[in-house]
């Protein structure tokens, strides 16, 4: 896996169209009372302007280590943040928030990405591109 690092989060959202249309095919969350480290895995299918196989599709893996913070919202009966409309990622106080829900603009600030219902902020995140496979 690849460390994903300040000064890389224009040109990675550059490479993957700011995740336009893309799928959240997972996500996982991992943390326990005995284990201080939370973990999280998220599996997209996104399109990669580097990849030509497959009109560019790609399942796209990152890894969030020593997450301190999510917030998942999603009704049962109503699926919108399935379809990744627009993706945002910045990092304010030594996190990397990423969000998914659909934020307008670009976040200025940490609270701006947690008025998102879904979004995830950790220290580390790796990420890994892998063929596109259902």
């Amino acid at each position: 896996m690849l460390a994903l690092t300040v000064p890389q989060i224009s040109g990675f959202l550059q490479r993957f169209n700011s995740f336009h249309d893309a799928i959240i095919r997972q996500i996982e969350v991992r943390f326990g009372f005995r284990n201080p480290i939370t973990i999280a895995r998220i599996i997209i299918l996104v399109r990669d302007s580097q990849t030509m196989a497959n009109e560019g599709w790609v399942n796209l893996q990152l890894e969030l280590a020593d997450v301190e913070e999510f917030r998942f919202v999603e009704s049962r009966t109503l699926v919108t943040y399935t379809v990744i409309n627009e993706a945002h990622i910045a990092s304010f106080d030594d996190l990397f928030f990423i969000d998914f829900g659909g934020l307008t603009d670009d976040p200025a600030s940490a609270e701006d990405c947690r008025k998102s219902e879904f979004y995830i902020a950790a220290k580390k995140a790796e990420w890994e591109v892998e063929p596109y496979q259902e």
